[in-house]
Parts: C-alpha cells; sequence; structure tokens
C-alpha cells in the first residue's frame, strides 16, 4: 500500500496503473464524452427536417386584475369580466394630479381607468440574488419579466438551473421604458445603477445573466407588435439551429402617466378605458400593463424532453406599412400580405384556419381597416367551411402594448386547451364601417364551442405596431398527448412528496399554495409526487412529505404551512436547508451489527438493483464458502450465525455494495469515498480497483490463489478517490491484501473533517455509528445514517424512500425519474412558485417634464464645507449628527430599505458588507462628513460606534489645522488606485481616453483590440524612462499598512499583485475568518505612485520590501500572502526573509501563475488582461465613465518594470510550508491562468480548489480562504 504523506493533496503527477485511478484521465473522458454527445445534438438539429414545426411548450403571464397564472386568466375569460380600475396607487401620480374631464387639456388626461398590476412594485429580489438597492433602481419591467419567465420555465417542467450554458434564446418585446424619466429627484445612491437598470436593450440580457442562458439574446420594440415579432424571430432561430429552446414574450409597465397624458392629447383613448373592438361604439384604445413569456421548443426535441406540448406554431411572418396614409395609420393591404405570408409559412390554406385573435384596439380608424384585411385574407376563401371567428383579449385586458402579441396567443393556446372560443366584451353592435355581409367573417359575441370536428384546431393571432411593422402567427392544437396511457400502475407502499423555497418563508408558503390546489384538484398522489420531483427545480429550502394516502399529504403540508403538526406524527415531514457549494461523499464502517446488515437487506431487497447484486454476489460466495448468503441474510435456522466473522465480513460487503449500488441508480454519486478498516473493500469495488470476486474473495479471508467465479458487475464511481478513514490520507492506490484484513483503531473522525476540508458537504454513512459526528463536526458537514434509527412501522422499500427523502432535504441530487421508474406516474399542473415579494419603488411624486419651479428661490446657500457645518453645532448635537450620517451612509452602502435598523455595535461585515460596499462607505462618509475616510478606517473602526468616534476625532484634528472651510473634493472615488510608497497617486487625467495620445490611451487600446504584445512592449519601453533604486538604496519606498485588526492570531502580509495592482480591501477579510483573529497588512510595492523610483532587479525590490517588515512586525511570525502576480512576489520575498534569517511561519498563495518568458502574444494572456481592463475592481477603475481611463501612464510603466524584472523567474523549494489555494471557476471566455501557466504544485504542501474564479476568489470567498487556512494551520502546525 502506498499512500501520501499526511495533508498532502491527493496525488496528480504520476503515471496511473489503471485508467480508472487518474482522475485528470477521468475528467478528460468526461469532456471527450461530453463534446462528442453536444456533436451529435448539433448533427441532429442540423439534419432535422425544415417542417419540423416549433412547439409552445410553457407560458407564463401577469395581467391586470391580479391575473398571475395562464389558469387564472383562463377564469377571467370564462367570466366574461375585464380587470379595468382607477388609476393604480403607490405610483407617485394619482387622479388629481392627472384627470381633467375636458380633452385637450394640457398636462392632463381625459381617462382616468386602465388595467394595471396590482402588485407592480413588488419583487422577490433574493430569489433572483439581485440585491436590494439593485432591485430598486432595476425597472419593474425587468423585476416583471425575471418572476414570469421562472413561471413560464415551470409549466414546461423545466428546472431553470438546468438551462444555465445552454444555448436557449430570448426574444423579448419592450417598447416603453419610463420608470428612470419619471425621476425628478434621483436618491445618491441609485448612481450607477438606473442606467443599466433601465436599459430597454439590457432587459433581455437581464433574463440570460440571471438564468445562465447562452443563445441569441435581444429585446424587440416594434411597439405593440413587438412580442409577437419576437415570437417569429424565436422561431427561426429555433429552425435555423441557433438555439435549441427559445423565451418569447413581452412586457409592459407604465411607470409613469405620459401615455395616458400623450395620447389624450390626440384624442386616442376611450373615455372609459376600455377597449370596444370592431364596435359600433368604438372610441378610442385603453391602456393596459401586463407580461407574458412562451417556452417554446422543436417538437422533435420537446416529444424526446417530455415536455408538454401545448401548442405548434405552424407559421409566422412579420412585414412593413411602408409608406401609407400617415406614420402611425395602420396599412389594410399591408395586413392582408402579412396573413398570406403566415399561411405561406405554414403550408395552408385560409379555410384551414378557424379562428383569428385580432389587434383589435378599439379605435374607430384601426378596427374597420383591420376587419377588411381579415375579410380578404380569410373570409373569401373559406368555401363550405364555417366562418372564421375573430376576437380580441384587449377587450379584457386592454391593451398591454408590448405584451399584447403574447396575450393574445395565450388566449388562444388556452382556448385549444379547453375547446372554448372565449366572447369578446363591449362589442354590442359591430361597427357599420365594415361590410360583414360578404360573409366569411363573425365576431365573437358569445363564447363558442370549438370541437376538433376531425382535424386540428388552428388559430391566427395578429399584431401591428403603431409603426407600421406587422406580425401574424398560426398556431395549431397539437392534438392528443402520443405518450402511452400509464397502463399498469405500481404504487410504491410509501411516497415522497417534494417541496422548495429559496427561502423558509417561501417554502411555508409553497407549502400552503399546493394546499389550496390539493383543495381545488384533488390530483393523483402518485402523478403528484412524479410532477413535484421531475418538474420543479429543487431549491436550498427543502421538504419532503411522507405518505401513501391525500390526507397524509394534507396532513404533513399543514405541518409545514403552519408550523404545526396535528398529526401527532412528527415524521410526517421532514425539511431543511441543502448544503451548498459542496458534494457528496460516502463513508464505510469496518464493521456493522449483524441488526443493521439485515435491516439493510430488508429495506432494499425490493429495490432491483440490489437484488441483482445480492443474487451475483451469492452466486461469487458460493465458490469460495460453504453458507448460502441468501440463508444467512434470511436468518434460516439451518445457515450460519450472521455474527460469526468468517461470516459477517463477507455479507456485510455484500450488502454494503448493493446498497452502494441503489444509492449511485437513484442518482445519489459521491464524489469521494472513505473507507475505514475493512469499509475500504467497498470504496475500492466502488471505484474499481477490486472486482466484486476479488473484493468477497478477500472479505471471505479466501488466499489468492483462490479465484472465484468472475461476475461482470461494473464498479458504479469509478476514478472517483479514496480516503483511508483509518488515516485521514488519500489513497494513491489499493491497500495491500493484508490491510484489508487489519483491525483498525476506533473511528477518530479524522475521514469527516477530511471530507470536509476538501468540499464534501453531505456524508453518506453505510451501516455505521453516525452519533458522535454532528457533535464533533457542530458546522457540517451533513451527515445522514443508511440506514437511519426509523420507527418500526417503516420497513422494506418506505424506508428506503424515506432515506432518499431525507438525502434530498439535505441536498443530495436524488434523480427521482429513476426512484419512480416503472410506477406508471404521470406529469400534472401544478401551482407556480410562491415568490416572497417586497416593495421596490423609487417614491417621487409626479410632475410635467415641461413644468418650471415657480419658486427660484432668493436664498443664497450656506457654502461652508460640510466638515465646518458640522464643528460649528454644539458637541452634543454634533455626536449625534455625525453618528446620523454613519448610519445614511452604512444603510445605502448595504442597500438597506429606510426601515432597516442597524444594532450600533453590530459590525460591518457581520451586516454583509462586502469591498464594494466598503468602498461605497468610504467615498459617501468622506463626501457627507468632509473629511478624508481611508478604506483602513472602515476596516478597523467596523460598527457605528467606532466609526462615528474616528469621523469626530477626524473633524477635530480638521479643526486643530483650521483646514475647516476647505471644500476640495476629498471623498477619494473607487475609481483611484490607493497610493503606493510614500508619494500621492497620480490624478487620472480629466479628459483622458483611446484617443488622447497618452500612453494610458494607445495601452488601452492595444488590449482591447487584441494586440496584448504591443501593449506589454509599450509598457515595458515605458518603464526603461523612470528612475531605478539599487539594492543599497538608503529610502523607504514600501509602504506597510495595516488593513484588519485581529486577536493575537498570526499576522498576516499581503503582497499586491505588481500586475494590475488591487484594493487593500479584499486581503482585510482573510482576518476575522481565523480564530483568533490576525492581523493583516498590505505591502505595497515601490513605483506606482507618481513617478517614484522602480526597482533595478529583483534583489532590489525583495531588500526594500523586507525594510517596513523588520522595522514594524520584527519578532512577529509572518504568514506572507500573494494573490494572482502578487505570489511572485510573495514566494520571492519569503525566500528572501529565509536567508536573511527571518524565520516565515507559511506562505499563502491564491490563484497564483508564473510569468511568462517572453512577452509573446498568447490567447490566454489576451483574454485574461482584457478581462483585467474590463473588471472595475481590480484596480479600484471604471471604464463606464469617459472621464477616466484605465489607469495612468506611471501605473504602466511601472507594471512593465516588475514585468520585466519577473520574466522567466521560476519559484525554488522554501523551509516554511505553502498552502495554494485555486479558483476553480472559469470566467467565460478567460482560460485560468493557473492552467495557463500553472504554480508548480510540487512546492506547495497543499494544493486546493475553492469556490469562485480568478477575479472573485479572494472578494467573495475569504471565509473559505480563512477556513482552509485554519484548519492547515492547525495540521502542519508550522513553527
Amino acid at each position: 500500500m502506498r499512500e501520501p504523506a499526511a495533508g498532502t493533496a491527493r496525488p496528480s503527477g504520476e503515471e496511473p496503473k489503471a485508467v480508472g485511478e487518474d482522475p485528470k484521465l477521468v475528467k478528460y473522458f468526461q469532456r471527450v464524452t461530453a463534446e462528442l454527445q453536444r456533436t451529435r445534438e448539433r448533427l441532429r438539429e442540423l439534419e432535422n427536417p425544415v417542417d419540423d414545426p416549433v412547439a409552445v411548450v410553457g407560458m407564463g403571464c401577469r395581467f391586470g386584475g391580479g391575473i398571475g397564472s395562464p389558469e387564472e386568466l383562463w377564469e377571467l375569460l370564462a367570466a366574461e369580466r375585464d380587470v379595468i380600475t382607477g388609476f393604480p396607487a403607490g405610483r407617485g401620480w394619482t387622479e388629481d394630479q392627472i384627470y381633467h374631464p375636458e380633452p385637450g387639456t394640457p398636462g392632463r388626461s381625459y381617462v382616468r381607468h386602465g388595467a394595471f398590476l396590482d402588485d407592480a412594485a413588488d419583487f422577490d429580489s433574493e430569489f433572483f440574488g439581485i440585491s436590494p438597492r439593485e432591485a430598486l433602481g432595476m425597472d419593474p419591467q425587468q423585476r416583471v419579466a425575471l418572476e414570469v419567465t421562472w413561471q413560464a420555465l415551470e409549466s414546461a417542467g423545466i428546472d431553470p438551473a438546468g438551462l444555465r450554458g445552454s444555448r436557449t434564446g430570448v426574444f423579448l418585446g419592450l417598447s416603453n421604458a419610463d420608470y428612470a424619466t419619471a425621476i425628478r429627484e434621483m436618491p445618491e445612491d441609485m448612481l450607477g445603477q438606473l442606467s443599466i437598470g433601465n436599459a430597454g436593450s439590457v432587459t433581455s440580457g437581464r433574463l440570460a445573466y440571471v438564468f445562465g442562458l447562452q443563445g441569441p439574446v435581444l429585446t424587440v420594440d416594434t411597439a405593440c407588435s413587438s412580442s409577437l415579432v419576437g415570437l417569429h424571430l424565436a422561431a427561426q432561430s429555433l429552425r435555423a439551429g441557433e438555439c435549441t429552446l427559445a423565451l418569447a414574450g413581452g412586457v409592459t409597465i407604465l411607470s409613469s402617466p405620459l401615455l395616458f397624458i400623450d395620447y389624450a392629447r390626440q384624442r386616442a383613448l376611450a373615455p372609459d378605458g376600455r377597449c370596444k373592438p370592431f364596435s359600433s361604439a368604438a372610441d378610442g384604445t385603453a391602456w393596459g400593463e401586463g407580461a407574458g413569456m412562451l417556452v417554446l421548443e422543436r417538437l422533435s426535441d420537446a416529444r424526446r424532453n417530455h415536455h408538454p406540448v401545448l401548442a405548434l406554431l405552424r407559421g409566422s411572418a412579420i412585414n412593413s406599412d411602408g409608406t401609407s396614409s400617415g406614420l402611425t395609420a395602420p396599412n389594410g393591404t399591408a395586413q392582408q400580405q402579412v396573413i398570406a405570408d403566415a399561411l405561406a409559412s405554414a403550408g395552408l390554406s385560409p379555410a384551414d384556419v378557424d379562428a383569428v385573435e385580432a389587434h383589435g384596439t378599439g379605435t374607430a380608424l384601426g378596427d374597420p381597416i383591420e376587419a377588411q384585411a381579415l375579410l380578404a385574407g380569410y373570409g373569401r376563401h373559406r368555401g363550405d367551411r364555417p366562418p372564421l371567428l375573430v376576437g380580441a383579449v384587449k377587450s379584457n385586458l386592454a391593451h398591454t402594448q408590448a405584451a399584447a402579441g403574447v396575450a393574445g396567443v395565450v388566449k388562444m393556446v388556452l382556448a385549444m386547451r379547453h375547446g372554448t372560443l372565449p366572447r369578446t366584451l363591449h362589442i354590442g353592435t359591430a361597427t357599420p364601417r365594415v361590410d360583414w355581409a360578404q360573409g366569411g367573417v363573425e365576431l365573437l359575441t358569445s363564447a363558442v364551442p370549438w370541437p376538433r370536428d376531425g382535424r386540428p384546431r388552428r388559430a391566427g393571432v395578429s399584431a401591428f405596431g403603431v409603426g407600421g411593422t406587422n406580425a401574424h402567427v398560426i398556431l395549431e392544437d397539437p392534438g392528443p398527448d402520443p405518450d402511452p396511457g400509464p397502463g399498469d400502475r405500481a404504487v410504491p407502499p410509501l411516497l415522497a412528496w417534494t417541496l422548495s423555497g429559496r427561502t423558509e418563508q417561501a417554502l411555508s408558503a409553497q407549502a400552503a399554495a399546493l394546499h389550496e390546489h390539493l383543495d381545488r384538484v384533488r390530483p393523483d398522489p402518485l402523478d403528484l409526487s412524479w410532477s413535484l420531483a421531475t418538474t420543479r427545480a429543487h431549491l436550498p429550502h427543502r421538504a419532503v412529505v411522507f405518505g401513501s394516502r391525500p390526507a397524509d399529504l394534507a396532513a404533513g403540508l399543514t405541518a409545514l404551512s403552519t408550523g404545526r403538526d396535528d398529526t401527532g406524527s412528527a415524521t410526517v415531514a421532514v425539511s431543511g436547508a441543502a448544503v451548498r457549494n459542496g458534494t457528496t461523499a460516502f463513508l464505510y464502517p469496518h464493521e456493522c451489527t449483524p441488526a443493521v446488515v439485515r435491516a439493510l437487506a430488508t429495506q432494499y431487497a425490493e429495490a432491483e438493483p440490489f437484488a441483482e447484486h445480492l443474487s451475483a454476489c451469492a452466486a461469487v460466495l458460493a465458490g469460495l464458502v460453504g453458507w448460502s448468503l441468501t440463508d444467512v441474510l434470511r436468518g434460516d435456522p439451518d445457515a450460519p450465525a450472521l455474527d460469526r466473522p468468517d461470516v459477517s465480513a463477507p455479507a456485510t460487503l455484500a450488502v454494503l455494495t448493493g446498497v452502494t449500488r441503489v444509492w449511485c441508480a437513484s442518482g445519489v454519486r459521491p464524489a469521494a469515498l472513505a473507507g475505514h478498516g475493512s469499509g475500504r473493500l467497498a470504496a475500492s469495488w466502488a471505484v474499481g480497483w477490486l472486482s466484486l470476486s476479488s473484493a468477497l474473495r478477500i472479505a471471505a479471508g479466501c488466499p489468492a490463489g483462490v479465484e472465484p467465479d468472475a461476475v461482470d458487475v461494473p464498479p458504479p464511481a469509478p476514478g472517483v478517490p479514496v480516503l483511508c478513514g483509518d488515516t485521514g490520507r488519500w489513497l494513491r492506490d489499493r491497500p495491500a491484501e493484508d490491510d484489508y484484513r487489519t483491525v483498525p483503531a476506533a473511528e477518530s473522525g479524522s475521514a469527516a473533517r477530511e471530507l470536509r476540508a476538501d468540499g464534501h458537504r453531505l456524508l453518506l454513512v453505510f451501516g455505521g455509528d453516525t452519533a458522535g459526528m454532528a457533535a464533533e463536526l457542530p458546522d457540517g458537514p451533513a451527515v445522514l445514517a443508511v440506514p437511519e434509527e426509523t420507527e418500526g412501522a417503516v420497513t422494506g422499500s418506505a424506508a428506503l424512500v424515506r432515506a432518499l427523502g431525507r438525502a434530498h432535504v439535505m441536498g443530495a441530487a436524488v434523480d427521482w425519474r429513476a426512484v419512480l421508474a416503472g410506477t406508471g406516474a404521470r406529469r400534472i399542473p401544478l401551482p407556480g412558485y410562491a415568490f416572497q415579494r417586497s416593495r421596490y419603488w423609487i417614491e417621487r411624486e409626479w410632475t410635467m417634464p415641461v413644468l418650471i419651479s415657480d419658486d427660484p428661490g432668493t436664498r443664497e446657500p450656506d457654502r461652508r464645507s460640510p466638515a465646518a457645518l458640522l464643528w460649528a453645532l454644539p458637541e452634543q448635537e454634533r455626536n449625534d449628527r455625525v453618528e446620523t450620517l454613519v448610519r445614511e451612509c452604512l444603510g445605502r452602502a448595504l442597500g438597506n430599505g429606510p426601515d432597516d435598523q442597524v444594532d450600533a455595535e453590530d459590525t460591518f461585515r457581520d451586516l454583509g458588507m462586502d469591498s464594494l460596499g466598503a468602498e461605497d462607505l468610504r467615498d459617501q462618509l468622506s463626501t457627507d462628513a468632509g473629511v478624508e475616510i481611508e478604506l483602513s478606517d472602515v476596516l478597523n473602526y467596523p460598527t457605528v460606534v467606532d466609526l462615528t468616534e474616528r469621523v469626530l476625532e477626524k473633524l477635530a484634528a480638521r479643526a486643530e489645522e483650521g483646514t475647516l472651510d476647505e471644500i476640495a473634493g476629498t471623498a477619494r472615488s473607487r475609481n483611484e488606485v490607493p497610493e503606493s510608497g510614500t508619494g500621492p497617486v497620480d490624478p487620472a487625467p480629466e479628459n483622458a481616453d483611446e484617443s488622447d495620445g497618452s500612453l494610458a490611451s494607445f495601452y488601452i487600446r492595444a488590449i482591447r483590440t487584441g494586440r496584448i504584445n504591443v501593449a506589454l512592449r509599450l509598457a515595458r519601453a515605458a518603464s526603461e524612462t523612470r528612475d531605478t533604486f539599487d539594492q543599497d538604496d538608503p529610502r523607504d519606498l514600501a509602504e506597510l499598512r495595516k488593513v484588519g485588526a485581529g486577536a493575537g492570531g498570526p499576522t498576516i502580509v499581503g503582497l499586491t499583485p505588481p500586475i494590475f495592482p488591487n484594493l487593500d480591501l479584499p486581503y482585510s477579510y482573510l482576518h476575522a475568518g481565523l480564530a483568533p483573529a490576525s492581523d493583516v497588512w498590505s505591502l505595497w510595492s515601490p513605483g506606482f505612485a507618481g513617478e517614484a523610483p522602480l526597482p533595478a532587479d529583483r534583489a532590489a525590490l525583495m531588500r526594500m520590501l523586507a525594510k517596513p517588515l523588520r522595522r514594524e512586525l520584527a519578532g512577529t511570525p509572518l504568514i506572507i500572502a500573494g494573490y494572482s502576480s502578487g505570489g511572485w512576489l510573495a514566494h520571492e520575498l519569503a525566500a528572501h526573509l529565509e536567508r536573511t534569517g527571518v524565520p516565515v511561519t507559511a506562505l499563502l498563495l491564491l490563484d497564483s501563475y508564473l510569468p511568462e518568458e517572453e512577452m509573446e502574444q498568447t490567447e490566454t494572456r489576451s483574454e485574461f488582461m482584457r478581462e483585467q481592463i474590463r473588471r472595475r475592481d481590480l484596480m479600484g477603475m471604471s471604464l463606464d465613465r469617459p472621464d477616466r481611463t484605465v489607469t495612468t501612464s506611471g501605473q504602466i510603466a511601472a507594471m512593465g518594470g516588475y514585468s520585466r524584472i519577473f520574466s522567466g523567474w521560476r519559484p525554488g523549494p522554501l523551509k516554511a510550508p505553502i498552502l495554494h489555494l485555486l479558483a476553480s471557476e472559469v470566467v467565460a471566455g478567460v482560460p485560468t491562468s493557473s492552467e495557463d501557466h500553472p504554480f508548480p504544485a510540487e512546492l506547495a504542501h497543499r494544493v486546493r480548489k475553492l469556490p469562485g474564479d480568478h477575479f472573485t476568489i479572494l472578494s467573495q470567498h475569504a471565509d473559505l480562504i480563512s477556513a482552509n487556512l485554519h484548519d492547515w494551520l492547525a495540521e502542519v502546525k508550522p513553527v
């Protein structure tokens, strides 16, 4: 047996003895297999015939009157009601401000009704991972589009998480974005949020970003036809193979009353706020709000993926009015042509279409023109077919503009499903401006049954944009589901009904919604179990209700939604928070008690994989021992006792490996395995180190010369790493046979600790005792015993279902499709997600943009500085005012609401402040208080009380200096690089851009255009013009800054990267994660301030960097840390300190890479540097401000100098232990630098991968860095 030294990383550099043993080869083959699968899918897409119809597989919508789903829309249509109300409350504009009965009154509307969303301001920001501040600045149309998209994907049975990285397209109609334009007084902390949050072009991108979609993404603005044009483009994209799934829809929310005022001026609105399509009483359109989203897929894909096919998009077309009687006047000829084009696209004749959902705005001009086009395009060519039936959902919902087309599609899909064409409201008498006597077209003045009549139902849907863009699509009823019926039903004795929510409150609300759904629908319990488990996302807060009857489900849902369990049983439902950012590991004990072995054999006996496995084991053992495995497990009187050692070992192995097969077949596959003592036999078989026959032979005590009958039982987890539970070390190879038989020491918990440290957050312990693990590892991982100690009534397969349910709640990826396979379960509709919304609306009072204040003001404002104004207050009032300022600035930095209270002694970090938030607090407080606040102030005075005292100290210092009245801008923008050394920061050129002729402009241009070698040569050439210092220079040019105060822990010194130096702040977040907390210092290299000299060589640099350490930290145990290129400096400085007699406790490298030997351009370097200048947090710079360049010429020259002296540098061995923490995620389009130029792994004592990418590992995952550093230091115990 060969094992690495304790605590070392799993080996990856040796030549493996078998393919399955080498994780790199396994990953390679997995990647090749995935790429081959993608190639096959792409070929299949391209080979599909062009006439493969596009299917609607999911729908979501929200409209006025509280309509929150397609089902609720149908209830409205069936009830023949509209949703017209008065102006909405809470938007800053009221009837008193807007309404005037006299048409033409400037700045007023003679209409005071419409169809409005009751909850337009409400949004579940936490669900989508959006901060409160960002949500507040977002156009509510973006927020509603996110929620409706989720709803549509749910209705399709698609887990949105599974779409991340897929070629899913977004085609979103949006034509009105006035949330930001209505703001007259902008909250200061909204700067930087409103532009992106209110850009219509970004709305579709927001969907792609949140859901991780990588197909075509575009926002469509053709006014009223936007969403139908988007549908047409989505179908084209699907047919062309540009995307495999598409989202098409539209959204409209009226954040201001401008549309009412503008169209009232034109007298184009119906005074009562109701559309009266094709009516003699038509007197104008009416405005409504809403959103609709369709999920589209090619029919062949939908059938293969078992998605519900709600309708087929047989054909579509778009065109333009061209020159008509006016820009906004409809063109009947163009409308007739778009209908003909859509029919041709579908390969249908006009007689093949039964009904049309018309544009039908209710205007005296537009409706007659549309009716004539319908008569010409459909009515005259019907032969003996019944008349075309025409309706318009605008009579119910008003004109929802960009959402109008998709509203019509949703209505017609629902009509097909229910076999009824709903009545169009408010028609009364048809308009006399149309010659209805031509025949062939009738208005839906009453609801009409819509039978299939031996042929598919078909309907057209029209939408015509005010700017002249016309769209027409043709829908077809897909007919009955071709999937076979359930046939023979095999209902398990125990069912698991799964629920989840993003938060605990959402989970409770989801349970209540499902309970209400049960009362109305009474679904089949098995179908409900299948649908909940296989067609819904499994979110972090989870619950499973167990039972076999509807009453069991109702009781469990009551317990979850109310917190009360009225059943008298605590096991009806289980709930909890799933582990995040971790994987699952299996643990096997040295031995199991006979009772546990028999319990497992009984519980899993009905599972097909287990029965097959046990049969194979019995066949092998029959040739090795003189007893029957089946008889032993059954407890046959003539069979030997299970507690006999020579019987227990092979029988236990057979059962544990069988149980492993069942769990793997159920989707719960391990990322690591651990075996204690003889438990390593089960682990060795599972990864393929031992065949099942060999493992059983060893367990039975037979020598190597005995060859049992071979059985073909493939290992369920090939290539998975194995941990020795006895030593806590990772195994390179299978142990020697004698080691398997060695009786180990008592389980110490080292395996669980090592698995936790390696990122495994869920441990499944097969047959072992887990009682002490939870107490020993209070901070995780989650531990599940298999089997559990359950009630005596829970036996057989029911115990397996319960165990899988508990594992699911803990976060295991249970494959419920596999678990419920063969039961005959079918998919059924479910209620949508219960969003937990909060109000996000920038409060303001409406004023017309043209109005000018009638009070220009005559009082001269007080022009004293904020610092002078504060100092002029009485002392107590000043103290109170400064504390209020600190609280206000802190609230804005955190994105808190006005009612959110902060305890004065809570630390900013505990309140959730990140690096950008700390910078925000620094900048805002510097401006509001008029004193210079440093990042170190925010870090070292991290509570409201402490920071208030610090501001007061600085005010007193300003007063003593006599500089209170200076109104110079003291707040340092986050767009400026912190000073380095002792010199000031070079101010960024006020008007610098890519064409200002500066070195910075040429440097940026070279990077952006992909000429990285040119940029590097520019930087290095510039560095040659700078003064340098040598080893004997007496000056102190390196700056050591304390960025985090500790409490007796080891001192960390972080080296700022010389290539794109970042702020101090990320290093500071390391101190709180250590116990006791550490002092954290940042060490800035010389040359980045002004024209400060650069080091002549590495030796000069090291002597200069060591000076402040010897002066300030003499005798202090040091941990030297380096992030990114800072790793070069950190490693070289540690070596220099060791050579000069200064002990180094440890070296911490954070996603460091090696410098390139030459300046040759590589794609990795090109993408990496382009990403660097795109990332504002690397240098505290921002490219979205036209008055700033990414950096100054002096800083570029400094980077060039450091690049030159480190060119070709390679690290050597150190006495100090090295921990290298690597980012596991790759920024899209940017290969990780550590893979391109890796630090030598053999130099590090431990290498681990953490969540995050190169740019977020330090700023967002400092807690994990601290935890790994803490555990590693405890392990290596450096001197």
